[in-house]
């Protein structure tokens, strides 16, 4: 299911994605695989959010709270990413603090990952010379980093930099559908040279 909703998101067909979602979601319930359960709600957030339906995204992201104790760092990465994409600012600093308090103890938190995210919501408040400062010291091989280089090269109105870190992106053939993140990736840098 998740391939599928990765390939909709590919195409930027959200009412496809979140069906697929919504989908493996209830698969995960049946499972009973909390974990699972509390990153799909959360990834269901992000796309309530880019749909810009606030309400059903919060709820969403409490579901994603309330299905497991030990939370898993998705979920503060995709919760604070649906605060983003809302501008719900306060919200989203607290996922990313939380997320960063979780890298601190467990090394299964994505570096590149924490980056990006930092990167992004300061982008989106206006601040992309910080975010490159951040980004530029991650992993600029990291699909979503260089992602969010490019946005933040773009909002500075450095758009032959932009282009070449969006075709770096769009060069890079290894996507696993299943990979929500890097998919949406692909999918803003291919729009971002039309």
């Amino acid at each position: 299911m998740r391939q599928i909703a990765g390939t909709y998101a590919l195409q930027g067909d959200n009412t496809n994605v979140l069906k697929a979602l919504e989908a493996a979601l209830a698969e995960a319930k049946a499972e009973h695989d909390k974990r699972t359960t509390a990153i799909l709600h959360s990834q269901i957030a992000t796309v309530l959010a880019n749909g810009a339906s606030a309400n059903a995204a919060h709820q969403s992201i409490a579901q994603s709270k309330a299905a497991v104790a030990d939370l898993p760092w998705n979920v503060h990465f995709y919760d604070a990413m649906a605060h983003g994409l809302l501008k719900h600012w306060g919200p989203a600093g607290q996922e990313l603090a939380a997320l960063k308090a979780q890298a601190e103890k467990d090394d299964g938190v994505p570096k590149p990952m924490l980056a990006a995210l930092e990167g992004y919501l300061l982008t989106q408040q206006g601040k992309a010379a910080g975010a490159l400062r951040i980004l530029m010291a991650a992993d600029t091989t990291n699909l979503l980093v260089m992602n969010r280089i490019a946005e933040a090269h773009s909002a500075l109105g450095h758009t032959a930099e932009a282009a070449a870190w969006n075709n770096r992106v769009n060069s890079n053939y290894a996507i696993n559908l299943a990979d929500f993140t890097n998919v949406n990736t692909r999918r803003r840098a291919r729009l971002a040279v039309r």
